[in-house]
């Protein structure tokens, strides 16, 4: 967290909270995870999710590289890469964060990588 506060620590975002939008910055909201991680158990945390990194922070689509699995099976790398869907993302939660169960949009498959 800290090198993403470091380096695009400027770039803005906007989180959701149980689909309430806030408008901040990387950096702003990196910032506030021991705040929001310290919020009563089930009180919804504000979640930085589906964020199109590759659009604010293009150098970081070289570090993104999904399992041998999800590569070969990945139906939409068949069409031109100007008419892909941009299913790309990065998550960010503090502790406490959650997604409810559900299918991904057109019933993709995706892989997530927490720490």
């Amino acid at each position: 967290l800290d090198f993403f506060k470091r380096q695009y620590g400027d770039v803005p975002c906007t989180v959701d909270t149980s689909g309430e939008k806030q408008e901040t910055t990387l950096g702003g909201y990196l910032g506030r995870f021991d705040e929001f991680g310290g919020l009563p158990h089930g009180t919804p945390v504000p979640y930085l999710r589906t964020w199109y990194f590759s659009d604010d922070i293009p150098e970081l689509v070289d570090d993104f590289t999904p399992p041998d699995h999800f590569h070969s099976s990945d139906a939409f790398r068949a069409l031109p890469e100007d008419l892909r869907p941009p299913f790309r993302w990065l998550f960010f939660g503090p502790r406490g964060t959650q997604s409810s169960l559900h299918v991904d949009v057109w019933e993709t498959d995706a892989w997530l990588g927490m720490l």
